[in-house]
């Protein structure tokens, strides 16, 4: 059953985007991107709230570019690091959010009630999954959702 189908797909690809640095009393969303309705899709109206959409949070991650040099260099036969491996807690320390980054998500999810028992966190802690109502994502996002249908009658 594909009842949701676009829907999580527009939400999921907004939800990715939303700012790190989210205070629960100042809610700012970064849009990275906003996503047409395919062609033969028409829209149906408002999607129920009460149906379920999951929902994945980037954080920014506070030294991406040591990473990428990182690799340049134990990528690169003239480079005294040449052939080195990173471990797994060596890319996680590159890619973790600040401390403070994850306190505000924290307390922004908390302000909507989602608990850290109603979430997973990425082992780096620079993704969170969930999986909420509709009407919940669109609190939070500030959004509403849509049914959409194509020609063939999938939703």
């Amino acid at each position: 059953m594909k009842l949701f189908l676009l829907p999580l797909y527009l939400f999921s690809t907004i939800s990715s985007a939303v700012a790190a640095a989210i205070a629960p009393q100042n809610l700012t969303l970064q849009v990275k991107e906003s996503v047409a309705a395919p062609h033969g899709w028409t829209r149906l109206g408002r999607a129920p709230s009460d149906g379920n959409i999951r929902l994945r949070i980037a954080l920014f991650q506070q030294d991406f570019g040591g990473l990428e040099k990182s690799l340049y260099e134990i990528s690169d036969p003239d480079h005294p690091r040449y052939g080195a491996h990173l471990s797994r807690e060596d890319i996680a320390n590159f890619v973790a959010p600040h401390p403070a980054s994850l306190a505000l998500v924290d307390g922004w999810l908390t302000s909507h009630g989602i608990n850290e028992r109603d979430f997973f966190r990425s082992p780096a802690k620079d993704w969170i999954s969930l999986t909420v109502p509709i009407g919940v994502a669109e609190q939070i996002l500030g959004t509403a959702s849509r049914n959409c249908c194509n020609i063939v009658g999938l939703r």
